[in-house]
């Protein structure tokens, strides 16, 4: 079958096909002529696969990968060893930020597939966006991607802290940071589930009134998250029946470690924060 354009596969095929006449010995202008010769196609036709006008075959690309010693598979490594755009750094991947490798693809029709958000690359399986038009119109596809995987530090669980008053939210950081524990804080409900959907964290400790919302959108995402049984301790400075009977639904329905009053006593927290942990090792 032909087409009226160039396909960039095409023609990265035939350009690898070109590479490997010129080492077998074959000159540059020889090379139509052996393709024909070997698919008993007329010179004419092997031209416009040559050009990327004519679509290969399997069959046809096993047979001249054939004649030139080496296998199909052979081949279509060269091929994609070839490309060279390349994305290294973070991405996103299955909601968790990456870091590693992405390997782009002329060929978008890849089990894989990557959309730039917001000067982000997301990778997605293709399957999943077919019919977003926003996304089919500059999606990529994906050859491979890798991971860095670092050594994990178990010493260090993870704690985020949560509090509209920053006073409150140094001091329990900085006493925290004395113990084995790595210690990220959030002034907003919104910045914290926003990271809580990329990279989720051991443990939690949240004020529960914060800029007027409170935390029990965030304990939700908690525990929908890919740490769901993360430990959870709840802070507040207010009373009222209402707020008493949200905690209430919060401990029902989230399963709450502990319950703090303001002002803070921190070393009683410290103590259940030590056991919990010491818990899980």
């Amino acid at each position: 079958m032909s087409t009226s354009k160039s396909t960039p596969i095409e023609l990265k095929i035939s350009e690898m096909l070109s590479n490997i006449m010129n080492e077998r010995g074959i000159s540059k202008n020889k090379h139509t002529t052996h393709i024909a010769n070997v698919l008993g196609i007329t010179i004419t036709h092997a031209n416009r696969k040559m050009k990327g006008f004519a679509s290969w075959e399997n069959s046809q690309l096993e047979k001249v990968a054939k004649s030139l010693g080496v296998s199909l598979s052979d081949l279509f490594k060269m091929v994609e060893d070839s490309y060279e755009e390349k994305h290294a750094g973070k991405y996103i991947f299955n909601k968790e930020e990456m870091e590693g490798e992405i390997t782009f693809s002329p060929d978008t029709e890849r089990t894989y597939s990557a959309v730039k958000i917001n000067d982000q690359w997301h990778i997605f399986k293709t399957d999943d966006i077919e019919g977003n038009d926003i996304y089919e119109e500059s999606r990529q596809g994906v050859l491979r991607f890798s991971v860095e995987s670092s050594a994990r530090d178990k010493s260090k669980p993870r704690i985020a802290l949560l509090d509209d008053d920053k006073e409150i939210l140094t001091t329990t950081a900085e006493l925290l940071k004395k113990g084995p524990y790595k210690i990220d804080t959030f002034t907003s409900c919104e910045d914290l589930i926003a990271r809580i959907q990329s990279s989720p964290y051991d443990g939690y400790i949240l004020d529960w009134v914060v800029n007027d919302k409170s935390a029990y959108d965030v304990c939700k995402k908690i525990r929908e998250s890919k740490k769901p049984h993360a430990m959870i301790i709840i802070l507040t400075g207010q009373t009222g029946d209402f707020i008493d009977q949200e905690i209430a639904e919060a401990f029902n329905d989230f399963d709450i470690l502990g319950f703090y009053n303001k002002p803070l006593r921190i070393a009683t927290i410290q103590v259940n924060i030590d056991k919990y942990f010491r818990n899980r090792t």
